[in-house]
């Protein structure tokens, strides 16, 4: 699976699959990413800036992630792969 290609996108939303979640991430999506490369079933992140949430993603390695992705609000959805 290439995370890669999935980096930083506005208002998009993994539904599900969560692996863990950080409440209080006062270093934003940069910080979140971070999070998700330090967690072996991490591939996606998820960073929720009213609340200042980073819930990290896994998905099986055959999932089409594209498929899976919606719309979401005040969200910032990124891959494991993604350049900071």
């Amino acid at each position: 699976m290439d995370t890669g290609e999935y980096c930083f996108m506005e208002h998009t939303d993994l539904k599900g699959f969560d692996v863990g979640v950080m409440y209080e991430v006062a270093g934003g999506p940069k910080q979140c990413h971070a999070f998700c490369n330090e967690l072996s079933k991490c591939n996606f992140f998820l960073y929720k800036a009213t609340n200042h949430e980073c819930w990290l993603k896994g998905l099986p390695d055959d999932a089409n992630v594209t498929s899976l992705l919606t719309n979401g609000t005040d969200m910032i959805f990124g891959g494991l792969n993604c350049s900071i």
